[in-house]
């Protein structure tokens, strides 16, 4: 986790029941996700909800009914932090089915989940649809790309400020 931290990388986990949630890595991580085979367990939304922790709901397995239920279950318990995730089920997804990419971040999206893994050698539940470090790392480059897009804004910038003139 440090190593995460020290380079900017944001750790949560996905937590499948209460008991999961009660792990002692849990209090370590920044937020706790509520998988999409999960957007319906009312209870354990209600339960994560109450840490006052940011909540990231994963949406790919419900309709928008269940979708939006979860959502306001979380809001009603006090939940300021709410993300929604589009995702799909299938990993890895074919591109022309993602429907939302990289580019989803110059439209707008405030992350991207991608799981990670040292290496695809290690056999783990989520190394077949996992990153490698080099695979990341390009995956990070192009975000770069995104962020700058920026904004319209005709003031001068702090860069602007401080930068010598051309």
């Amino acid at each position: 986790m440090d190593t995460a931290y020290s380079i900017g990388i944001t750790i949560f986990s996905t937590a499948f029941d209460k008991t999961a949630a009660n792990l002692p890595t849990f209090p370590h991580t920044a937020a706790y996700k509520i998988a999409s085979f999960e957007i319906t367990h009312l209870p354990l939304i209600k339960y994560v909800a109450k840490t006052l922790k940011p909540i990231i709901i994963s949406t790919r397995l419900a309709n928008l009914d269940e979708g939006t239920q979860a959502f306001e279950t979380a809001r009603d318990i006090g939940c300021k932090e709410l993300a929604i995730l589009h995702c799909d089920s299938v990993y890895p997804a074919p591109v022309d089915q993602m429907n939302l990419a990289i580019t989803s971040v110059a439209m707008g999206a405030s992350f991207i989940e991608k799981h990670e893994t040292l290496s695809q050698v290690h056999k783990g539940p989520d190394s077949g649809f996992s990153l490698e470090p080099v695979e990341l790392k390009s995956r990070l480059h192009r975000r770069q790309h995104c962020m700058a897009i920026g904004k319209p804004n005709y003031d001068i910038t702090e860069a602007e400020k401080t930068k010598p003139k051309i």
